[in-house]
């Protein structure tokens, strides 16, 4: 396998912090460059930039030593070179304070065998294939990393979590069992992949699926990758923050050879599989977005006609109601006349006893009533008929009851109204004082 890169890319910024603790090896680096390598002194330590000077120097001079026989990688050849990184370490930090410095590491060679990736802390190492996703990336050693695979936390939950900076892995010196490296072996690489290392402070900001957005862009060169990502951290990260973007060029398999297959991690739909409507949708803001933003639903015609159909016969039964109320209300008026008398006193002494008649219904349609040529004849003063009340409903069982209690004389017992019950809100908290002790945070990031 031979690998070819594009001239690698990088930045490293101090953030809001009052030192630079992140290092980068080589400086400067052209598309002939085969390892890459960055730590991040741990802060909170003395001197956590030159612990961090240290290894990456001492490992970088390794690696320009000379790569392994015919530029094969072995994980064997890197742990020598990362004995003589933590020997350096011990030589020169071992016994100069109580409270050691430490590092990060993230180290990428290329070799004739694909790519070797190595790590210690949380600095990270991607490979991203454009149009695909992520299809590698190394796992965090830190606390928040080990809730996350017990399935104690989600990643989105370990993001934000106070103790996100507590690493279980670091390089110190005059440490009586040093930490290992974790190292991972890269067959499966192709042309345009991207290798990205980076410190946890440009993670503060830069999501995996930020990333994988940016280097998918076929839009933007990889300078203007690098410029897109650089501005998601300016001014906004609290850490130094620093990262090597190395593109691939092109790959070229010996015969024979084979690869293992990555595993896609944070798959990305290609561009131009995406519909046209969803674009649109997602670059308009969510108040000015249209409803219609779907295609509509089919229209259909035979629900239509059955709701008219429908429509129609509820219409007709409404009109022969309304024509039999307006027959069976003339019919009525000899039955009712009878009990006029019995109901008015019922009427007043409801009234003057508090108790307010329940609504009847309205007749849906009335003619005006005929006077009485018998009324008329008696000369007796003209009283109302309870047809011309528009509170009252012709019911013959309703006149009859109303007569029967008002020959019995009882008056019914007047309704009294009971209080609602008077429930008391519950009494605020007493605030919190200000100040209280929280668990103290191991300073170890």
């Amino acid at each position: 396998m031979k690998i070819t890169i594009r001239k690698p890319l990088c930045f490293t910024e101090i953030g809001r912090k009052d030192n630079q603790e992140d290092r980068l090896y080589p400086l400067a680096a052209s598309d002939r460059q085969d390892f890459f390598i960055l730590c991040d002194g741990m802060g909170g330590h003395e001197r956590g930039e030159v612990a961090a000077e240290i290894v990456s120097t001492t490992l970088g001079h390794y690696f320009e030593s000379g790569q392994a026989s015919g530029g094969r990688l072995t994980e064997g050849y890197f742990k020598a070179g990362l004995a003589k990184a933590y020997a350096a370490l011990d030589a020169k930090l071992g016994a100069e304070s109580d409270r050691r410095p430490g590092t990060t590491l993230t180290a990428l060679c290329l070799g004739t065998n694909g790519a070797l990736a190595a790590h210690i802390g949380d600095s990270r190492i991607y490979q991203v294939r454009p149009g695909v996703g992520i299809i590698y990336r190394t796992t965090d050693h830190s606390l928040v990393a080990e809730m996350v695979a017990r399935g104690e936390m989600t990643e989105e939950e370990a993001m934000v979590h106070p103790r996100r900076n507590v690493i279980t892995r670091a390089m110190q010196p005059g440490l009586s069992r040093p930490f290992e490296a974790t190292v991972d072996m890269i067959s499966d690489i192709r042309k345009d992949d991207f290798f990205f290392l980076c410190c946890d402070g440009v993670l503060e900001r830069l999501s995996d699926k930020d990333l994988a957005r940016i280097l998918s862009d076929r839009d933007l060169s990889d300078q203007g990758k690098l410029d897109a990502i650089k501005a998601i951290c300016d001014g906004r990260t609290r850490d130094n923050y620093t990262c090597w973007l190395v593109p691939v060029a092109d790959v070229e398999m010996a015969d024979g050879e084979s690869v293992t297959p990555a595993r896609v991690i944070v798959p990305l739909a290609a561009p131009e599989e995406r519909p046209v409507v969803a674009e649109v949708v997602e670059s308009v803001p969510s108040a000015a977005r249209p409803v219609a933003a779907a295609s509509p639903k089919p229209r259909k015609p035979a629900l239509f006609l059955a709701v008219a159909v429908v429509a129609l016969m509820v219409a007709a039964v409404l009109v022969m109601v309304s024509r039999c109320g307006s027959s069976g209300s003339t019919e009525d008026r000899s039955d009712v006349q009878d009990s006029v008398e019995a109901v008015q006193p019922t009427e007043a002494a409801g009234q003057e006893g508090g108790v307010q008649r329940p609504a009847s219904r309205k007749p849906s349609a009335r003619k005006e009533p005929r006077k009485d040529e018998a009324r008329a004849e008696s000369q007796q003063p003209e009283e109302m008929h309870p047809m011309d009340d528009p509170g009252y409903r012709p019911a013959k069982a309703e006149s009859a009851a109303a007569a029967a209690a008002a020959v019995g004389g009882k008056k019914p017992e007047p309704q009294q109204d009971v209080p609602a019950p008077i429930t008391e809100s519950p009494a605020a908290p007493e605030p919190v004082p200000a100040g209280s002790p929280t668990d103290p945070m191991p300073v170890v990031e």
